[in-house]
């Protein structure tokens, strides 16, 4: 009788340990051809907590996980970032979970700014965009573009120029426009708040 017993109590011990030392979660980064790939690997807990690893040959490994539900985030937030919410997690299992990241545009330098490409939203107040829109441009030239009947209006300007300008609509007071081409200006979409005239 003591002897099964002391199984009993032996083999519990032995499950608990191994509930307790496995590792709760492995993530693989691949392509689309299931090539591991080089990318950040974040982890973010219900509670906010936060681990960030390198994904390497076999997965990347997150053993000291709880049970809630977790977030993970593969890539950089600049570059085809990949966000799978909800990974459910259980006691005693290990979750894998592949994630498909695609880094090739990531590894391309971007070329020199030749031109930006600006397009600009005209709302009013409200956040209803605004018909019959005129912006009336002062540099890079001088020209009078007008936007389309959703309020938008897109524009190229060279490398190192700035465009200004006046936009302006029936029944509402001017609005300045000023944004300058730039590196971290190379693709702006921007929204212009026009004001309703008292009249």
């Amino acid at each position: 009788m003591s002897t099964i017993v002391s199984f009993v109590l032996v083999l519990g011990l032995s499950t608990n340990l191994f509930a307790k030392d496995h590792c709760s979660l492995v993530v693989k980064a691949v392509d689309s051809e299931g090539r591991e790939v080089e990318a950040d690997v974040v982890v973010t807990e219900r509670d906010g907590r936060r681990i960030e690893r390198e994904n390497r040959p076999g997965g990347v490994k997150f053993c000291d996980l709880g049970i809630t539900p977790i977030t993970v985030t593969v890539g950089s937030p600049e570059c085809n970032q990949v966000v799978v919410r909800n990974v459910p997690l259980r006691w005693g299992e290990t979750r894998i979970v592949s994630v498909i990241y695609d880094d090739r545009p990531c590894l391309v330098d971007p070329p020199p700014v030749a031109a930006c490409q600006f397009l600009f939203r005209f709302i009013d107040t409200q956040h209803n965009f605004v018909k019959g829109v005129s912006l009336k441009t002062q540099t890079p030239y001088e020209e009078v573009h007008k936007a389309d009947d959703f309020g938008r209006l897109l524009m190229k300007i060279p490398a190192g120029q700035q465009l200004l300008g006046m936009a302006a609509a029936n029944g509402y007071g001017p609005a300045e426009v000023r944004v300058p081409c730039v590196t971290n200006n190379r693709k702006v979409e921007q929204y212009i708040t026009l004001t309703k005239s008292g009249r």
